[in-house]
Order: structure tokens, then C-alpha cells, then sequence
């Protein structure tokens, strides 16, 4: 069930930049998914997709196994060690290596998204016309509208146990304590945490200011791309960001960037900038993520091993996909 290589109109443009690129194309998942992510060692991927939450071999882009939640509208939103989480309209669900775990369930109605840390779970939601973040099981606290905002995008610091909440107007850090309001200076709807840098990456969608903050919102550095911004993430735990660009001629770049001055330290070429970036904890597995399949790569950088080493076949699980009208 391994899906070929890319069209060859895009295996032509990306063999005319082989020098540039650091990422090796594995399969895709063709399915719409709700919330996708790597685990820590980027060898397995978790996907809301067709009412259930399915387990995915990266190596070969199929589901290997799959978990029904309470409800068949759930969405994947985090990943960090062993757990994965859900949020649904009943609250948090909790699944370990992709089997659900209703004991650690966090039933809470309105939730939006939720972050492990490495102090418990956040919570983010928003009821009876108001936006409120909780810690757990604890009580909820009142916190700006916009972080609830359809528009709005969100980034953890595990360590501190922060919620990062940009849209293309405001930026704020919340945590139990409440919300502080940082300086934007600009669009920051696409954001994320770097924890080995102690960075928070900024930009706004469509554009070429690309920031980062440290916790309390002073600029670290800022540079000025050479595309629009489409998607930014932290290269896991290698103290790097990853920025996907929109070319001129519709195909996409990755560019790698060191976390503490912002220079680039790779560029990558990808068939298209329409999608969001996921990456593994350990930096090795990058997912692209578009409305109807998901594409995944290695990244194999500079004095690095390759990371490539594909498995036998696994035994994939037919998905059934609900028909458009």
C-alpha cells in the first residue's frame, strides 16, 4: 500500500534542486483528517480521520490500527511523550501509543484545543459567551476572546506550562495565572514554541516578517523572507524552525532556520505550499497536511545519518470514508 513517488511534472522541479534538498518524500495518507501528529520518534502518526482516530505508518502512509473516542467528531491536537490528545464536544480524551484511556478523560463541554505540559494538561474553551483556559481539573479563568477566535492559532511552553494564543491582530501568553498581552508588532496568527531555543516563532499568514519573541515577548531576532509565509513550526527538540513558503510558481520551500539568529541552514523544495507543517519531537519526520491527504517526509540534514530505513510492510486497516453529496 505504499504510494508511489510524486507526479513527474514535481519530481522534475524537485529533481532540478536535489543540492537544496534536505527532505526525502515517504507516502501519503489519502484521507481528510481532522488534526494530525508525529510521535516522538516520528515513526508513527495520529489522525482524526472518518469518525474514528487512527494509528499511521509514516513509511508507507496507511492506518495500522484505530481507536473510537465518544464521539465521531473529535479532532487530534497534541502529542508529546506516550500521549496523544483529542478534544470532542464532550471535552479531552486522552489516548497512550493510540489506544484511548477514558479513566484520564477530561470532561469539560466547549473545549476548543488542549496542550500537554509537562505540569498537566491546558485546556482552552469558550461557554456562555465567554473564552476561559483550565488547567486539568481545576477551575476555569476568564482570558481574551480572541484567543478563542476562529482565527486564532496556539503554541505551548511545556516547561512553564504557557498557552500562546496569535491571530492576525493580537498575541497572548496565558496560563492558570491569567493573560498577558505581548507586543505583536504585526500579524502572529502562525506561531510556535521552540523549546531548546526558548523561542516563540511569529508570523502572519501571507506574509515575509518572520520573529522570534522570547517568553515575555522581546524580539530575539527578525528577518524578512523571500516568499509569503504559509505555515512556520518548531523543528522538534533541534533548537531550529521550519517555514513553509509559497513560491512564484506554486510550488512550495521549507526552509530550515537556526533558532537563536534566524539564518537559513537549509531550503527544501515541496510540490506545494497548501498545508500545514507537523513535525516530530525528534526532528527527523515532517508531515504536510492538506484538506484531502497528508504527505510525509524525512528530513536528513548535514552530518546526520540518513533516517530512512524502511521497514517491511505493515498490516494496513481499511477506513472508510464518508461520501460528499
Amino acid at each position: 500500500m505504499r504510494h508511489t513517488l510524486l507526479p513527474l511534472a514535481v519530481a522534475a522541479a524537485l529533481a532540478g534542486c536535489k543540492s537544496e534538498n534536505e527532505l526525502v518524500y515517504t507516502a501519503t495518507l489519502q484521507a481528510e483528517t481532522n488534526g494530525v501528529v508525529l510521535s516522538d520518534d516520528g515513526l508513527d502518526g495520529y489522525a482524526a480521520m472518518s469518525g474514528t482516530t487512527c494509528t499511521i505508518d509514516v513509511n508507507w502512509g496507511c492506518p495500522t490500527a484505530d481507536e473510537d473516542l465518544p464521539t465521531d467528531r473529535e479532532a487530534v491536537v497534541d502529542q508529546y511523550g506516550p500521549e496523544t490528545l483529542g478534544v470532542s464536544e464532550l471535552g479531552l480524551h486522552s489516548m497512550v501509543g493510540g489506544h484511548w484511556d477514558a479513566a484520564a478523560d477530561i470532561d469539560v463541554p466547549g473545549v476548543r484545543t488542549g496542550r500537554i505540559t509537562d505540569g498537566g494538561h491546558l485546556l482552552l474553551g469558550s461557554s456562555d459567551g465567554a473564552c476561559w483556559l483550565q488547567h486539568d481539573g481545576d477551575g476555569q479563568v476568564t482570558v481574551p476572546d480572541a484567543a478563542c477566535a476562529d482565527d486564532a492559532h496556539h503554541a505551548v511552553d511545556r516547561a512553564n506550562g504557557t498557552l500562546f494564543a496569535g491571530t492576525a491582530r493580537e498575541l497572548w501568553a496565558l496560563s492558570p495565572d491569567g493573560a498577558v498581552a505581548l507586543d505583536a508588532r504585526g500579524p502572529s496568527d502562525l506561531l510556535d514554541w521552540d523549546p531548546t531555543a526558548d523561542a516563540l516563532y511569529v508570523a502572519g499568514t501571507g506574509g515575509r516578517d518572520l520573529r522570534a519573541l522570547d517568553g515575555a515577548g522581546e524580539e530575539m531576532w527578525s528577518v524578512r523572507t523571500r516568499d509569503p509565509v504559509r505555515d512556520l513550526v518548531a523543528r522538534g527538540d533541534r533548537g531550529e524552525a521550519l517555514v513553509l513558503l509559497h513560491r512564484d510558481d506554486g510550488l512550495g520551500t521549507i526552509e530550515r532556520r537556526d533558532g537563536v539568529t534566524g539564518r537559513v541552514l537549509g531550503r527544501s523544495v515541496v510540490p506545494t505550499a497548501d498545508g500545514h507543517l507537523v513535525v516530530s519531537r525528534n526532528g527527523v519526520r515532517v508531515a504536510i497536511v492538506r484538506g484531502d491527504d497528508v504527505n510525509f517526509f524525512a528530513l536528513e540534514t548535514d552530518g546526520e545519518d540518513p533516517v530512512v530505513d524502511f521497514p517491511p510492510p505493515p498490516t494496513c486497516i481499511t477506513i472508510d470514508q464518508p461520501s460528499r453529496d
